[in-house]
């Protein structure tokens, strides 16, 4: 006889989820002291992408997190997708933090973390390490929020296949 394993229920996985909805917006906060053309031109360029990108992470995490008989809250699914929701959640906070951006001259070329730091001219070795974390953070963020999603995609195919198989066949 197989139990079905109990789904996810409490603060972890709401909190989980909630916080994966609001960390790309936090970023952007964190980014906001420091922003220069580089983020401008990428919010010009490719902000129906980000918006988009944003959108689907909202969609699947409330859906499937928030919802009591979402795909993500069972078995295995549950940890791979609370991984995927942290791991997303916090490069996308660290690249906020260490992405270094220029605002027209090199006395405006920090990070949040390099402002933090006493904002020391470029080129600096605190430059050098915001840079090296921000590529290990976006990484980290790209690679969770595409693992978070095929999450959301496999999981909705599962539970179609399941709601296909338990439907009574029709005459």
């Amino acid at each position: 006889m197989q139990t079905t394993p109990a789904a996810a229920s409490g603060p972890s996985m709401a909190l989980t989820a909630r916080v994966t909805m609001i960390a790309p917006v936090v970023a952007v906060m964190i980014k906001l002291p420091t922003a220069g053309f580089l983020m401008w031109y990428a919010v010009m360029f490719t902000g129906l992408l980000w918006v988009a990108g944003y959108a689907l992470v909202v969609i699947a995490v409330a859906r499937e997190m928030l919802w009591s008989q979402g795909s993500m809250r069972f078995g295995s699914r549950r940890i791979r997708a609370t991984l995927w929701a942290w791991l997303t959640s916090i490069g996308v906070l660290v690249f906020g933090l260490t992405w270094v951006d220029s605002g027209g001259g090199p006395e405006y070329t920090n990070s949040t973390l390099t402002l933090l730091l006493g904002r020391p001219l470029p080129p600096s070795a605190v430059h050098d390490v915001s840079t090296v974390i921000a590529c290990v953070a976006a990484f980290a963020w790209i690679f969770g929020w595409v693992a978070l999603l095929v999450e959301w995609v496999f999981g909705s195919a599962d539970r179609a296949d399941a709601m296909a198989r338990s439907e009574p066949p029709t005459a």
